[in-house]
């Protein structure tokens, strides 16, 4: 699969180099997610973590101020409820792939940016640590119609969505350094699957709003953008 999304990128890339630069674009950083309900409760917060990954910069004209930026990022996302100092926090693990509509403005020493575009991610799995007083414990999660264990939590994948496809918005702003850009992104990532299914026959009393859980994300991140070709 790897060498499979590898060779459609150097593909990608090399018919786009004669056009304008293309860039490679390493990046990481933190994420703070939560998770959209119905009723959010009071204690509900967002759940720091990471994501890391890689974007590849198409430019579609010439002076590269509109271009199209694919990705593949490891993303983490969940949501925390905290009271007097006690929480219980869920972490998934996502594999995801942005696909971004780009405008860029500036110079070649700084750039500003803005970006949208919609994103699919799947979800491999993950962990809840739960913090009561001075002790924490921590689960593992993962998709099996299973009983559980000590160490593992399933969730049956007949009532979970494990896809989850989204749109993205943000921005960020460029600095030459090097034969490259350094690269500070901000992004905010809008989930529109549930990830709780939504049964075809609700019963009595509930609606569809009742089943809402999507993801919300802020990604920031810092890349450098790495020149390909001339």
């Amino acid at each position: 699969m790897k060498k499979v999304l590898l060779s459609v990128a150097a593909m990608v890339a090399f018919g786009f180099a004669g056009h304008a630069q293309v860039s490679f674009i390493p990046k990481a950083g933190i994420t703070f997610s939560n998770v959209a309900v119905k009723e959010k409760e009071d204690n509900q917060k967002s759940n720091l973590a990471m994501v890391a990954g890689f974007g590849i910069n198409l430019p579609i004209s010439e002076d590269g101020f509109f271009s199209v930026q694919p990705e593949l990022l490891y993303i983490q996302k969940g949501v925390k409820y905290e009271e007097d100092g006690n929480y219980i926090k869920t972490s998934f693990n996502h594999i995801e792939l942005p696909v971004l509509a780009k405008v860029s403005f500036g110079s070649d020493a700084f750039k500003a940016y803005v970006n949208a575009g919609p994103s699919f991610a799947y979800n491999m799995g993950g962990k809840t640590t739960l913090k009561f007083n001075d002790e924490k414990e921590s689960m593992k999660l993962r998709f099996a119609d299973k009983e559980d264990t000590d160490e593992i939590s399933y969730i049956d994948p007949e009532y979970s969505n494990r896809t989850d496809f989204g749109v993205q918005f943000g921005g960020g702003l460029g600095f030459q350094a090097g034969p490259g850009m350094l690269l500070l992104d901000v992004r905010y990532g809008l989930g529109l699957t549930n990830f709780e299914k939504t049964p075809e026959k609700l019963p009595v009393g509930v609606t569809k709003e009742d089943y809402k859980s999507q993801n919300r994300v802020v990604a920031i991140s810092i890349g450098y953008a790495i020149p390909l070709g001339n």
